[in-house]
């Protein structure tokens, strides 16, 4: 529970920021607890602490959360190479 919520706040950090390299410094930071905690709940998995109906449904949200994570980094790499030019960058709301 707690490296899911300081996954939940890493984000929610991330989305406050104003700035394109802030944002991806913390979504970066995000997807490496969510990867943290994919690994802690198959641990918990394999020690038969969770079932396997909550391991599969767990491990669909977190993959669903890396994705949407991903995309927005997709998005965010794509706002800053305007700037490694000479470019400003801007933030999407």
């Amino acid at each position: 529970m707690v490296t899911a919520l300081s996954a939940a706040c890493t984000i929610a950090d991330g989305y406050g920021r104003y700035t394109a390299p802030e944002q991806r410094q913390l979504y970066r930071a995000a997807k490496r607890e969510l990867l943290r905690l994919e690994t802690q709940i198959a641990i918990a998995r394999g020690a038969d602490l969770i079932s396997a109906q909550a391991y599969t449904e767990l491990s669909a949200r977190i993959q669903s959360v890396m994705r949407l994570l991903g995309g927005f980094l997709v998005y965010l790499e794509r706002q800053l190479a305007p700037e490694a030019n000479g470019e400003r960058a801007t933030v999407a709301r």
